[in-house]
C-alpha cells in the first residue's frame, strides 16, 4: 500500500488565495513588502537579483510586464558584465533585440520551433550561455 503524504501548509499562501488582506501584516513583519517609486523599486529589484545571484542562489526576477522584464534584465546584465561573471561580447541577438554572450542565463518563455537550438526545449527551460561567435547580424 502506497504512504500517502501531505504536504506543509502555507496558511500565509492559502488566505492570499483566498483574498485575505490579513496575511500582509505577516508579510510586512517578514520584510516582504517595499515601497517607492517605480525607480527606486526598479533599481532595488535589480540590485536585490544580484546579489542573490552572485550568492548562488538561483533567482526568478518577476515583473507586471514585458518592458519591466526587459528593462530589469539589461540592468542586471550590465551589472553581470561590470563584474566579470557575463562576457561582454561577442554577443547573440535574442528576443526583442536583447543580447547574450557568455556567461548568460536565458530563460525560454515562448517557444519558437524554426529556431535552431539543439534539442527541442519546453517552455520556461533556463540555459546558461557558453560561447557566442559574431555574426553579420550581431556584429
Amino acid at each position: 500500500m502506497a504512504q500517502q503524504t501531505e504536504r506543509p501548509r502555507n496558511p500565509g499562501r492559502r488566505q492570499t488565495l483566498d483574498g485575505s488582506s490579513c496575511v500582509l501584516a505577516e508579510y510586512d513583519r517578514h520584510g516582504r513588502i517595499r515601497g517607492g517609486d517605480p525607480e527606486q523599486m526598479m533599481d532595488a529589484a535589480a540590485a536585490a537579483c544580484l546579489a542573490l545571484s552572485l550568492d548562488g542562489t538561483d533567482t526568478l526576477l518577476m515583473a507586471a510586464d514585458h518592458a519591466l522584464r526587459r528593462e530589469l534584465s539589461r540592468r542586471v546584465r550590465e551589472d553581470l558584465i561590470r563584474l566579470g561573471v557575463v562576457a561582454p561580447g561577442p554577443a547573440v541577438r535574442i528576443a526583442d533585440g536583447a543580447a547574450a554572450s557568455a556567461g548568460d542565463l536565458i530563460i525560454c518563455t515562448r517557444n519558437d520551433h524554426t529556431v535552431e537550438a539543439g534539442n527541442p526545449v519546453a517552455r520556461w527551460p533556463t540555459a546558461t550561455c557558453s560561447a557566442s561567435r559574431p555574426s553579420p547580424a550581431t556584429g
